[in-house]
């Protein structure tokens, strides 16, 4: 009888590991929500840091009268009245070889 209980004993002891590593809220599955919670901030971190620029970019264009120059400069090819703007191809062509048939 004493040795039932102890093989009862070591039984549920296995399973409360087993369970307790293994199951639906073990160990295991701690690590896993650890992991993918540390993921999660660092993207939370880089896209505030993306929103603190954009907002910071926002508020230069709207108050700061030669950073809007320089942005419709940029985007649009414009310039200033006694300027040439030269616009290249952004894939430019190779010219082909005459010595390679």
């Amino acid at each position: 009888m004493r040795k039932l209980r102890i093989y009862i004993l070591i039984l549920t002891t296995c399973g409360l590991i087993f369970f307790t590593v293994f199951g639906k809220r073990g160990v295991l599955e701690y690590l896993s929500l650890k992991s993918e919670l540390t993921a999660l901030e660092h993207e939370s971190s880089r896209i505030d840091k993306e929103t603190f620029q954009a907002k910071k970019s926002i508020n230069d264009l709207k108050t700061d009268q030669l950073a809007l120059e320089a942005e419709a400069r940029k985007r649009l090819g414009l310039g200033r009245p006694d300027e040439i703007i030269y616009v290249l191809p952004r894939n430019p062509v190779q010219p082909k070889d005459s010595t390679q048939n």
